[in-house]
């Protein structure tokens, strides 16, 4: 629920008003933002510093907010991206809490979709998605 009460409020209503004042790469830095306080609240990061960790969610953010503005704009629907970025949050959680084991840490930067390995991924899904919606337009 959460997740579609955010995509409502973000990519629904304020991301188009900002991605038109602004431009694209601000509204995305800016979702990236606006989730760096999660990090003080001990989320996803656990084990590294607040700043990294801050860092971290941020990059973590502004691949994953490009990769959920694909599905908005390719699909024309809020539903599919709130379910991506419901199942992207689940998916992250489970993950985690079934790894730990009493006593042992995580390298959630090096080892998890929320670090760089995860980023690279997302990444990688935005650039071949991007190039398709563009030669899908062109043709």
């Amino acid at each position: 629920m959460l997740a579609l009460g955010e995509e409502i409020g973000w990519r629904g209503y304020l991301m188009p008003r900002i991605h038109q004042l602004w431009g694209l790469p601000v509204a995305i830095i800016i979702w990236g933002l606006w989730h760096a306080p999660l990090i003080l609240l001990g989320y996803n990061y656990p084990d590294v510093a607040p700043w990294a960790g801050q860092l971290a969610l941020v990059a973590a953010c502004i691949v994953v907010g490009d990769f959920l503005y694909l599905l908005t704009v390719r699909l024309g629907s809020l539903w599919p991206t709130a379910l991506a970025h419901g199942v992207n949050n689940a998916t992250s959680a489970l993950v985690m809490t079934s790894l730990i084991v009493p006593g042992a840490t995580i390298d959630t930067v090096n080892g998890s979709a929320m670090g760089w390995p995860g980023w690279i991924t997302y990444a990688t899904v935005v650039i071949v998605g991007f190039t398709l919606t563009r030669r899908t337009r062109r043709a």
